[in-house]
């Protein structure tokens, strides 16, 4: 079998709590996701090494707002947008409300099953349902 993977790039935070006053219980999204289809896929491999993501998230403030500049300058093209204005936008937002919930920028992978896989696993349920 023939498996591939989805990377994600998630953005969030830790939460902010005073006392027993929650102002943010932290969370975490995802901002861009690709896999070896995407054309810019060795590109973007090459750049989240130098950013050095595999091997630990961005914890500082700076560096994350920085990594949000530069990838989209980086890999954004007029036919194809890394990010419409209004979420590139969005996410220049929460890392600036959430700086005191301390952010974080790390990578993720998800594995993508084949039509093979999906196809095997179909007929193994309707096997199981036909029993």
């Amino acid at each position: 079998m023939n498996s591939n993977y989805k990377i994600h790039i998630a953005m969030g935070c830790y939460g902010y709590k005073d006392d027993d006053f929650v102002f943010c219980p932290g969370i975490e999204n995802k901002i861009f996701s690709f896999d070896k289809k995407h054309f810019s896929y060795e590109e973007i491999m090459n750049y989240l090494d130098n950013c050095k993501l595999f091997d630990k998230p961005l914890y500082d403030y700076n560096a994350v707002r920085n990594f949000l500049s530069r990838f989209r300058q980086k890999f954004e093209s007029p036919l194809s947008p890394v990010w419409v204005e209004r979420k590139y936008n969005n996410y220049q937002k929460f890392a600036i409300d959430h700086k005191i919930c301390g952010l974080v920028l790390k990578l993720s992978s998800e594995k993508i099953e084949s039509s093979l896989d999906k196809n095997n696993s179909s007929s193994n349920i309707l096997k199981l349902i036909q029993k």
